[in-house]
């Protein structure tokens, strides 16, 4: 007999049954004592799985489960008072308040509101539910930024800043448990600039599975820095050409003596020194201040900055000769040797023309005369030589402008 009373489903049923029986006994002493012609205008009607509203929770607390989540009520009333009862429009309701449910199973007794004047409740199954409310708790992540896709081509991935890089997280205990992080996800596909923006943060289990709670805020600004790998070189601007006829360069100078380069890393790496740009002078008969577009060669996408006030002196030009400038001899296999037949000393003199500073302020050991045997056959041969003379200074003549030498097999010592 225990056993039945503790089954909620039997306890339900003879419920139920009493419930009848009380109201057949009460309806059949109205006929025997009140009057009959009021007593036909009373009746009873079942309502049948009515919704439980779950009403005052705290906002500490979340609804975990609720058996059960619909009622059978009875109700009494006149023919013209029944009629006003609407399940629909939500006047009239089963509630459940759970203004003292506590963390738990809570047993909640259930009452109906806005029933019409004239209508009673006569009997509600169940008259009770039970309820488990779990309490919310609030806990502090930091957010994790998700890189999805590759930016372009050569361009690198910086580290991305978040703001705020906390936020908090409430959610009932067995669910915040599961929380492994709080993420946000960046696109990051063909990028090749900063990507910045609002980011819908997503609370995960270890294995990526979304969880369900309440992320304050819900959304952090996000800077993912996308570069060009980036070197610092010189910068070497190139006078190329002469002035006309009577005129030198007497002087170059730059705005800018050193540029960042970006690029792929392989091009780069075989960069030094940058000499983009060259300055044609061949029409110039005076001084010049130019500012040039700093041009992209070898692999370089960007060059900053990408311009430079350059200033050009011309000047009046000019010659000066440097007398006794040894030759020197290139090119000469390891089995041969090269002897000079004329001039003997090896020595000839040369003219150089220029602005006058840099011709007074050049020395005879800046000044290379070279004869390069490296494609002559052995015997006697007569090469012309070839000057390297410091930038912007132009050779006039060599005398004599060639030598004359003897390529031998090397003498036995």
């Amino acid at each position: 007999m225990d056993k039945w009373l503790n089954n909620a489903n039997v306890v339900r049923i003879v419920s139920l049954l009493i419930g009848v029986l009380l109201w057949f006994i009460v309806t059949l002493d109205e006929k025997v004592s009140g009057d009959p012609s009021s007593l036909r205008s009373v009746q009873d009607q079942w309502i049948y799985n009515l919704d439980i509203e779950a009403r005052g929770m705290s906002e500490q607390m979340r609804l975990i489960s609720m058996e059960p989540s619909k009622v059978n009520i009875l109700l009494r009333g006149r023919i013209q008072d029944l009629a006003k009862v609407n399940t629909r429009d939500g006047e009239f309701r089963i509630v459940a308040d759970l203004q003292q449910a506590s963390a738990g199973a809570n047993s909640i007794p259930l009452r109906a509101e806005g029933i019409p004047s004239g209508v009673e409740v006569v009997y509600m199954d169940p008259s009770s539910i039970e309820v488990t409310l779990e309490q919310i708790v609030t806990k502090e992540f930091p957010v994790r930024v998700v890189l999805q896709g590759s930016p372009a081509e050569g361009h690198l991935v910086g580290e991305p800043a978040v703001r705020p890089d906390t936020v908090s997280v409430s959610a009932p205990e067995s669910e915040l448990s599961r929380i492994s992080e709080i993420h946000a996800t960046v696109d990051l596909d063909g990028a090749s600039e900063t990507v910045r923006g609002e980011y819908r943060l997503t609370p995960v289990t270890v294995d990526g599975k979304e969880v369900s709670a309440t992320v304050a805020p819900e959304t952090v600004q996000i800077e993912v820095p996308i570069t060009l790998p980036a070197k610092t070189v010189p910068l070497v601007i190139r006078v190329v050409g002469t002035p006309p006829e009577g005129y030198s360069v007497s002087r170059v100078a730059q705005s800018v003596r050193e540029v960042t380069v970006y690029g792929p890393q392989e091009a780069l790496d075989e960069i030094e020194t940058y000499a983009a740009l060259t300055i044609p002078v061949n029409a110039w008969t005076e001084s010049v201040v130019r500012t040039f577009d700093i041009p992209l060669i070898g692999g370089v996408l960007r060059v900053e900055p990408a311009a430079v006030e350059v200033e050009v002196d011309i000047v009046p030009a000019n010659s000066r000769t440097l007398p006794d400038i040894p030759v020197e001899i290139v090119g000469v296999g390891s089995e041969y040797e090269a002897v000079f037949l004329t001039p003997e000393n090896g020595r000839v003199s040369i003219s150089v023309q220029g602005a006058p500073a840099q011709l007074t302020a050049l020395r005879a050991d800046q000044v290379r005369l070279i004869a390069d045997v490296s494609h002559v056959p052995p015997g006697e041969v007569e090469v012309v030589l070839q000057a390297e003379l410091p930038e912007l200074l132009e050779l006039v003549e060599t005398d004599p402008p060639s030598v004359r030498l003897e390529i031998r097999p090397k003498s036995e010592q």
